[in-house]
Parts: structure tokens; C-alpha cells; sequence
């Protein structure tokens, strides 16, 4: 059984690695395969297509599932249900809705948005409500740039048919009917509402609401920062450590007050069909999310094997549960904690096995420090694939946030939460004041994760991507964490190497290279010489995160100067994030950043080589799209001109005032708009590439249809990020212009 379920996990994973899916008719051959696997001589074999023809059928059916092409960007009337707790924003609410009528072929999950517009802002949602709503729906579509999250992915994952907004003001959009008493959304939206109402959570409230229903879109910007600096995050996902805690305690409870509740029944038994139910219960609250039903299968395995007193080893157990969450989920190959969890119970099995757990009391240092020593070794070459960092601290903060959370937290906060669930306000007291102890527990274990983010240093590099650089360094972890008579187990992080020594290829004396990244609709470019790195504007505020993820996966761990062009959200909405997690030298705007230094016409200074010069405005007071910073890149007899969203009018004064705009890559003015890329400019560019930062289906159709035959009959190359994703742009000394899109192309993502 477990060499035929890794064959099957290899299986699946070979899939989900092809750029285009074989046919459905492949699919007959699964009986085949099925026999062959329950034969001896070529098991393996028949295990591996066995899994690798069962994800195909999964994903033909998420495929088919889709929006159909026709309905693309067309106005549709559904019926259905809001599936997900609405999250709130300033001007707009979000959800997940699950379409039972007017969608394609069958039900469907959309994930819809609703803006504030003239008709004035969106209703109150609850989840679990029905309604009729009017929407406007596209195709999951994410963006797509090297070291960045990958969205479309993400919703592949999650059975996502389609992304789009609510056409509010439409009289035929409804409240159809108001969720059901029992129903679980209904109930983890009062309980969400409730949490909400209770005075003094401060900060942690957030905290509070992502540890107990799985609402995380209240969490601040310094709390996310403070998890990744620590290597906490799985704290506040509700994930396997949660599902396990939960179980545990329940079987705990069960085990040790059966003898006195239920003394005809075995207490293991009963132990475990409390663990089950409590890890049912807590996962019913996260809503049943992905993670939750992938832990809740493997404690079921777990708790099941208790209760059936069968004494099966700890590998067959693991086995077990892997192969129960591939059957019923083979995409989950995609998701890092997919790996990041089973693989820390291999690594638990593997490198605690043979090893003293130090004297009986539970203060001793190895009965918590160990494990969390161990996991953090095993762990590190997928931690540093997925995400290009490792905290130092990781070890320390976990060894310290687990107990706290697992052993005071989650208890107390799993029976606040029943309580409050109950009728009654003797219920409803005692579960606030629960909510409240936990929140202040939370406090105490808040105020060290910020001393250990401020003091504890932590990996920041360049890693290699590539999949042998990743299994190296997973051979070297299980070098190093085999039983303590293997000799010479230090010799084990040599494997490491080529995951940490390789390092991204950086512009040479005299040279450049720009990234074009893919923000939606927005503007967002790194340009990079040797040894330095600029930032023109930063997108909105999500595309901080996407140029700090850029900017980290190139190995930088700061920015040399900053320029905003204006104050366009869209320009400079994405900074606050950016410099939380980069620090910033030098920042350059007119505008949208206090105490920047102005940008305006004459600047001009060298970084190994490569020439950056100012074009405009003439004075700050030029406000708005026309007061946009221009810059001019200069290397190796070539130029890139680096507009913003200036228009028309601040056109015409720089083919007065500016010498020669003549340039060789040109990002296109106010991406592409109608009042924008007048006649004269563009012949006076005269650009061999041109460069559109738009989103794809963007509401207002840009890149406008006559600016791009402009450009065309100028016989300049057009690239788009809504079309290539983000575009890498290079300047060698000898001139030579080299162009790169980060498609991502795998069989799920939009061509």
C-alpha cells in the first residue's frame, strides 16, 4: 500500500505538470490500470496511471465546469446561494456564490464582487442568503509574474468557474429568500457577527475571528508582516496543527471522563468518536475549506484506526490519509500546504523515530523543542522553494506560539464559540468572556512574535526553482535528520548548496533589465542595473505585494530609490505595502508619498553605467495624470522611456521643451487611453516596442483601438501584460534589446 500510494501521488503530480490535458477518451483506461495495480509484478506502475488518469477526469470536469465562451463579459441573471462569509471592503463586498440556475450547465461557485456605485453601496449580505442577482461574469484569469502568488491556480484549486461583479442598480436582483436556522453559513456568520459585537478583543479580534470560523480578510498588514518575519502563519490558517488540536482534545476529554460518563464503553472508543466529532465540529466552523477537509480526512484515519483498535504503524496511517486526500481531491498536488502538511508528519515519523524525547515532564525542552527543531529541518528546501525565505526564529516562535495556542488558545476559544452558539444570555455571557481570555492570550503571545520580528534575523535569497535544486536539498534534510548512529549525517547540508548558492542573472556594467510587471490595471516596473535596483510606481494596494515578491525573488532585500509618478491609486497605492517589506533609500514624488523628494524635469544621476534622466513635469504643481513623472533609462545606445499616465496636454510640452523622445521601448502613456499617445508624440518616439500595462476585460477598453494603430503603422512590437503577463525587458551593452513574457502555461490557466 505505500509504495502504491506514492506511485499514485507521482501519478497525479505528472498530470498537473502537462500544459495541455489528453483527452477524456484516455480515462477508459483507469480499469486497466486499476488491475494492473492490484497485481504484483507491475503494482507501481498501475498505481501511478491509475492516479495520473483519475486527476485527468477531475480536471476535465473542473474544466467543463467553466463559464462557457459565449457567456464571457456577457450580462447574466443567477439564482443561488452566498456560500462564504461576505468580506467587507471599503467599497465593495466580496463573496463566494453557488449558482444553481443560470449558469452554463449546471451549479457552479463564482466568486462575485459588489462596488458601491451611484445606485449607493451594497446591501447587507449574510451568508447563506438566496438571491437573484445580475452579473457580469469572465473566465478565472489571474496575474502572472515570476515569484509572485499564482491566482489562477489558487482558483483552479478551489473549483472557482468563474470571476465577476454585480451590475447593482438592475431591478431584477433580489433577496430571494433568508438563509435556513440550521444552516452551517447562516451559523457561522452569527457567530462571526457575535465575535464581532464583544468589547475589548482590540487587535486581536481579527486574530480571534481567523482562528475560530477562518475569516482572515480583517487581519492588518503589520500582523501579516509580524507571521512571516516568525514563520507563524499556519497559526491563524485553521489547517492540519488546528484539526489535530481539536481532535486531540476531544479524544482527551473522551478518554479520560469515559470511565465515569459512559462506563459500558470501551474509553479509547469513546475518545475517539469524541475526537472525531469535536475535529467535525471545528471544521464545520472553518466553513469546511480545503485545508480543514484535508486534515479532518486524515484525523478521521487516525481516530477511525483507534476505534476499531486496530494498531496499524504509523506509516501505514500516514498512507492511509494521503491516499483517502488524493481520491477525493487530486488537484490538492498543487497546493504547498498540501505538501507543507504531509510532509511534516513524514518528517515527524522520520526524524523523531530512534530519538530520546528527554525525561517525562512536559517543561522538558525536548519534548517541545525537538519536534519543532526537527520540522523546521525537514521542512526548510519546500519552505525556501515556495517562498524564498526561512526565519531564523521559526524554530523558537513555533517551539513557544504552538503550546499557547494548542493547549490555553483554541480551547478556550472552541467553547467560547459553542457558548455563544447557544441560546440564552448566560450562554451568550460566558462565551464572550471565553472570547475575550483568549484574545488576551493571544496578546501575550503577540508581544513576543513582535520582539522575535524585530530581533530575529531570518533568510531573505534567491532560490533556485527548478525541482532537482528542491529534491537535493530534501535528500541532504534526510541526511541530516537520519537516527543518531548514521555517521557523518552533517555531511547532509552540502545538499543544500545548489538551492542556496544559485543566483539570478543581474545586468552586467552598462546594462539593464526591466520588469513590466502584470498589476491588473495599474503600473508597476523594476528596473534593475548591476548592483542597484528602482521602482516606478507600485500599482495598487494588492501590487505591493506582487513587486515585493518580484523584488524577493530576485534576491534583493531593498530599493535603492523610488518613483511615484502621481497619485493615482493605481500608481501608488501599492506603496505603503511595498516599503512594510522593503525598505526604500531614496523616493522621488510630486505627490501621494509625504516627504518624498519632487520629481521634476533635470534630474539625473548613473548607476553602474546606465543613465537615468528626468523628462517631467517642469515644476510640482503639475497635479494629476498630466503631472506624471517621466523617465528616461539610457544604456548601451538605447533607451526606455518610462511615461505614467500623462495625457495629451503634457505631450504636447515635451515635444516643445524635451530635445529627442526618440526611444526604443516605450510604456505606453495612461495605458493605452484615447486621450493619450497622440500622433505627433508617437511619431516622435518613434518606439520599436511598446510596452500596455492594462487588465485583461478592463471596463474601459484600453488599449484604445486607434492608439494601436498608431503604434502598428509606426511598426512598433506591442506587448501587453493582460496578454504576455508581466514582460522582462532587457538592454545589453552592446544595444541588444531582448524581450521575455512570464506566461504561465500549464492546462488550467487562460491562453
Amino acid at each position: 500500500m505505500r509504495s502504491g500510494t506514492i506511485a499514485g501521488l507521482l501519478g497525479m503530480c505528472a498530470l498537473h505538470g502537462l500544459e495541455a490535458l489528453p483527452g477524456l477518451w484516455s480515462a477508459a483506461l483507469l480499469p486497466v490500470a486499476l488491475h494492473v495495480a492490484v497485481s504484483r509484478r507491475y503494482a507501481a506502475a498501475g498505481w501511478f496511471a491509475a492516479g495520473f488518469l483519475w486527476a485527468l477526469v477531475h480536471a476535465h470536469a473542473t474544466i467543463a465546469a467553466r463559464l462557457p465562451v459565449a457567456l464571457d463579459g456577457e450580462d447574466l441573471v443567477l439564482t443561488g446561494r452566498i456560500a462564504s462569509i461576505p468580506a467587507v471592503a471599503q467599497n465593495r463586498i466580496r463573496f463566494d456564490f453557488r449558482a444553481e440556475t443560470g449558469f452554463g450547465s449546471g451549479p457552479a461557485r463564482i466568486r462575485i464582487s459588489w462596488y458601491e456605485n451611484r445606485h449607493g453601496p451594497p446591501p447587507d449580505l449574510a451568508a447563506g442568503e438566496t438571491w437573484r442577482l445580475v452579473v457580469r461574469l469572465r473566465n478565472p484569469r489571474g496575474l502572472r509574474n515570476p515569484g509572485g502568488f499564482d491566482y489562477e491556480t489558487w482558483l483552479y484549486r478551489h473549483g472557482v468557474s468563474a470571476q465577476g461583479y454585480v451590475r447593482a442598480g438592475d431591478p431584477r436582483i433580489e433577496r430571494v429568500a433568508a438563509a435556513g436556522r440550521f444552516d452551517p453559513s447562516r451559523i457561522r456568520f452569527e457567530l462571526t457577527r457575535k465575535l464581532r459585537e464583544i468589547d475589548g478583543l482590540g487587535p486581536a479580534g481579527a486574530l480571534v475571528e481567523a482562528l475560530t470560523v477562518g475569516v482572515r480578510d480583517r487581519i492588518s498588514g503589520d500582523q501579516r508582516e509580524t507571521l512571516r518575519r516568525t514563520g507563524t502563519a499556519h497559526l491563524l490558517a485553521i489547517s492540519g496543527l488546528h484539526i489535530g488540536l481539536a481532535a486531540g482534545l476531544g479524544f482527551a476529554i473522551g478518554r479520560f471522563s469515559g470511565p465515569w460518563l459512559l462506563p459500558s464503553v470501551a474509553p479509547l472508543r469513546l475518545g475517539a468518536i469524541l475526537g472525531i466529532s469535536v475535529a467535525v465540529g471545528y471544521a464545520a466552523l472553518a466553513g469546511f475549506s480545503l485545508p480543514t477537509r484535508r486534515a479532518l480526512v486524515m484525523a478521521a484515519v487516525v481516530l477511525g484506526a483507534l476505534c476499531a483498535r486496530r494498531r496499524l504503524p504509523g506509516s501505514a496511517v500516514f498512507c492511509l490519509g494521503l491516499l483517502a486526500v488524493l481520491m477525493l481531491d487530486p488537484p490538492a498536488v498543487l497546493d504547498p500546504g498540501f505538501w507543507l502538511s504531509f510532509c511534516a508528519v513524514a518528517v515527524l515519523l522520520y526524524g523523531m523515530g530512534g530519538r530520546q524525547r528527554g525525561s517525562g515532564s512536559m517543561l522538558h525542552w525536548q519534548r517541545w523543542g525537538l519536534p519543532q527543531i526537527v520540522v523546521t529541518v525537514g521542512l526548510a528546501p519546500l519552505v525556501l522553494h515556495w517562498f524564498d525565505e526561512q526565519p531564523l526564529v521559526g524554530p523558537i516562535a513555533n517551539a513557544a506560539a504552538i503550546p499557547i495556542v494548542g493547549v490555553f488558545v483554541l480551547p478556550v476559544l472552541l467553547v467560547g464559540s459553542l457558548c455563544l452558539a447557544l441560546p440564552g444570555e448566560l450562554a451568550e455571557s460566558a462565551g464572550g468572556l471565553l472570547v475575550w481570555a483568549g484574545a488576551r492570550g493571544l496578546d501575550m503571545l503577540w508581544w513576543l512574535l513582535d520582539l522575535l520580528a524585530d530581533l530575529g534575523p531570518r533568510y531573505s535569497l534567491a532560490i533556485d526553482q527548478s525541482l532537482l535544486a528542491t529534491v537535493l536539498a530534501m535528500i541532504g534534510a534526510a541526511i541530516v535528520l537520519a537516527p543518531p548512529g548514521l555517521p557523518g549525517r552533517w555531511t547532509g547540508a552540502m545538499w543544500f548548496a545548489p538551492l542556496l548558492w544559485w543566483s539570478p542573472e543581474v545586468p552586467g556594467e552598462g546594462e539593464f533589465r526591466a520588469a513590466f510587471l502584470d498589476v491588473g490595471h495599474g503600473l508597476a516596473v523594476v528596473v534593475e542595473t548591476r548592483d542597484r535596483v528602482l521602482v516606478y510606481d507600485t500599482g495598487a494596494g494588492h501590487a505591493g505585494g506582487i513587486v515585493g515578491s518580484y523584488l524577493g525573488w530576485r534576491g534583493h532585500t531593498g530599493i535603492d530609490t523610488i518613483v511615484i509618478s502621481h497619485a493615482d491609486f493605481d500608481h501608488v497605492g501599492g506603496y505603503p505595502v511595498l516599503v512594510r517589506r522593503l525598505p526604500a533609500r531614496h523616493v522621488l514624488a510630486n505627490e501621494g508619498v509625504p516627504g518624498a523628494e519632487p520629481c521634476v524635469a533635470g534630474l539625473a544621476w548613473t548607476w553602474n553605467g546606465v543613465r537615468f534622466d528626468t523628462l517631467h513635469p517642469p515644476s510640482p504643481r503639475w497635479r494629476g495624470n498630466d503631472g506624471s513623472c517621466v523617465l528616461r533609462v539610457t544604456a548601451g545606445g538605447r533607451t526606455m522611456l518610462l511615461t505614467g499616465d500623462i495625457e495629451n496636454r503634457a505631450e504636447r510640452w515635451m515635444l516643445r521643451h524635451a530635445h529627442d523622445l526618440r526611444t526604443d521601448i516605450l510604456l505606453a502613456p495612461h495605458h493605452g487611453s484615447r486621450t493619450s499617445s497622440g500622433p505627433d508624440f508617437v511619431d516622435a518616439t518613434g518606439a520599436g516596442h511598446v510596452v500596455f500595462s492594462v487588465r485583461h476585460g478592463n471596463s474601459w477598453r484600453m488599449p484604445d483601438p486607434a492608439v494601436l494603430a498608431r503604434y502598428r503603422a509606426l511598426g512598433s512590437t506591442v506587448h501587453r501584460t493582460d496578454r504576455d503577463g508581466a514582460i522582462i525587458a532587457s538592454i545589453r551593452s552592446s544595444g541588444a534589446i531582448e524581450f521575455r513574457h512570464w506566461r504561465a502555461g500549464w492546462f488550467w490557466h487562460a491562453h
